[in-house]
């Protein structure tokens, strides 16, 4: 591959992060903390959800941390 670039041949297209694609983000590594902070909120949320003796108070804050996703 060194030989094909100091030939002189174009360089191959940039690697775009999938989630930086799917997300539209510009920012390098911003879409990674953000589906770092998703994963985080989503997994709260479900022990939340396994809070059945706080019965309708658990799912309401799972409901809310659901909602803090971005």
């Amino acid at each position: 591959m060194q030989q094909q670039l100091q030939s002189g041949a174009a360089l191959p297209e940039p690697w775009v992060c999938p989630l930086c694609y799917t997300t539209g983000c510009t920012a390098p590594g911003k879409c990674k903390e953000l589906a770092l902070r998703n994963h985080v909120l989503d997994e709260v949320a479900a022990e939340f959800e396994k809070m059945t003796s706080l019965g309708d108070t658990a799912a309401s804050f799972a409901v809310f941390v659901r909602n803090m996703k971005r």
